[in-house]
């Protein structure tokens, strides 16, 4: 066990005074082992934000050497397509695309990716947490996702992402009836306070411009089946549009609220599903590639 007396001019938050003399061992860490009770004040447990002062012990149970364990990486999704530029898969519900800090050991997608091509290792923006990563679908979602496996076929696909050249066709299943077989909806998104996204009318200057356009495929007693396209690519895109318009995405635990006289449909992912994805590969083929409904959706 590590012990060290504290030494500060004015009360500071414990896990704020830890990151000076334990600056090896990143912010998010030293808030886990607080909240797990590794790291202790007076022999008692805190919070992270315990203001802790002059001649007070912090100790630290934990062993900040340790090694952690190595991650066993998933198996790869199924291929779609694969050529020298590009790998085409059918991303599977529940499977994390990738790392979102440092101490996230959980394995994804990323993990398969770097097991079965270690060249992409050095492709893209961020290889160090996203390589060769050019668009990405919530864990819960599943379908069609494009890899790139060189940096030209990066910047190729890139540019068209960036241009909205990429034409994103989803499958959903929503509560409610629309009233509408065909209409676009254009809420503004932002990250709201709590880290969700957060729906804001159109021109409103509050966020980004956002742009969601479906089309009716099936209605039932209490949901509508619907074929949406994504003219933009922000963060929870579709599940806050519908959300926005009362008419939010089944098995989405996030974007929810309280539905009159429905029964809430039991599942264990979204409804969501990248089921089309057209674009123009580094070849100069147009191609669109194409992923059927999972069984479970199905079902439902």
């Amino acid at each position: 066990m590590m012990k060290l007396t504290v030494q500060t001019d004015s009360p500071e938050r414990l896990d704020a005074y830890l990151s000076r003399p334990l600056n090896t061992t990143s912010r998010s860490k030293l808030q886990k082992l607080i909240k797990l009770g590794e790291i202790t004040v007076n022999g008692n447990a805190v919070p992270t934000k315990f203001p802790v002062k002059t001649g007070m012990t912090i100790e630290i149970h934990a062993d900040l050497e340790a090694k952690p364990k190595p991650i066993t990486p998933p198996p790869l999704p199924e291929i779609l397509y694969e050529d020298a530029d590009v790998l085409v898969l059918n991303k599977p519900a529940g499977m994390k695309v990738h790392t979102s800090n440092a101490d996230d050991r959980e394995p994804n997608l990323v993990h398969a990716l770097l097991e079965a091509h270690p060249e992409i290792a050095s492709v893209g923006d961020r290889p160090d947490l996203r390589p060769g990563l050019v668009h990405r679908l919530d864990r819960d979602a599943s379908g069609v996702l494009i890899v790139a496996k060189t940096q030209a076929a990066f910047e190729h696909l890139k540019t068209q992402f960036k241009e909205r050249r990429v034409k994103k066709i989803y499958m959903v299943l929503v509560y409610g009836n629309l009233t509408k077989d065909h209409d676009v909806i254009e809420f503004e998104l932002s990250r709201g306070s709590t880290g969700a996204m957060a729906a804001h009318p159109k021109d409103s200057e509050k966020g980004r411009d956002a742009k969601t356009e479906y089309d009716v495929l099936k209605r039932y007693a209490t949901t509508t089946l619907v074929r949406a396209q994504i003219h933009t690519g922000r963060t929870h895109q579709i599940r806050v549009h519908f959300f926005a318009i009362q008419h939010p995405v089944v098995g989405d635990r996030l974007y929810k609220r309280e539905l009159k006289q429905i029964n809430l449909i039991p599942l264990d992912r979204l409804f969501l599903h990248a089921a089309e994805l057209t674009l123009t590969l580094p070849s100069g083929e147009e191609k669109t590639f194409a992923a059927p409904l999972p069984k479970k959706l199905e079902e439902v």
